[in-house]
């Protein structure tokens, strides 16, 4: 198992490496499904925000070795995350993106309590499960600017989830 572990990672090293386009898919944590890629990622700062800092979207980490071109992502491979909070007090940490493959809860958007002035926003789902993976915004200024800020904790990297392996349930009789 050990050996398998280091054979992966070899193979992943040595892929970031040679590859010149190098890119992540993210994936919904619940299902799996593809929702968005790290080439999407963007910076887009809340005055609201309770707190921001810069942190790898990858849970496997290869994200450290990185290609100048990504201009998203600081020196060490990193992007800003966001703590936000809305008027119930719940929190929420996200990341934001230019492209997204999720679903919208409804075409109506919304300007009450807004994170990012001069956006309206609504609930973004993944489209295969319904699972709360975010929200979109949309510029009331700006026809033609939007982002999506999707939850980090709500999403897992391609790399990490082509390493878990789920076991068959038995059924005992």
């Amino acid at each position: 198992m050990i050996l398998r572990i280091i054979l992966i990672y070899f193979c992943v090293i040595i892929k970031i490496i040679t590859d010149n386009d190098v890119d992540f898919s993210l994936l919904c944590k619940k299902c799996g499904h593809q929702l968005t890629s790290v080439k999407h990622l963007t910076i887009k700062k809340s005055p609201y925000s309770l707190k921001s800092w810069n942190s790898s979207l990858l849970h496997s980490g290869f994200l450290k070795i990185q290609n100048d071109k990504y201009s998203y992502l600081n020196q060490k491979g990193l992007t800003m995350i966001q703590l936000l909070e809305n008027p119930m007090g719940h929190r929420f940490e996200v990341a934001n993106f230019v492209d997204a493959n999720v679903r919208m809860l409804n075409e109506t958007k919304s300007l009450s309590n807004t994170w990012f002035p001069n956006y309206k926003w609504t609930i973004c789902l993944c489209p295969q499960c319904l699972m709360h993976i975010g929200w979109y915004f949309e510029s009331i200024v700006d026809y033609g600017d939007y982002f999506f800020s999707l939850l980090v904790d709500n999403l897992i990297d391609d790399t990490f989830s082509e390493e878990l392996v789920i076991q068959p349930k038995l059924k005992m009789y």
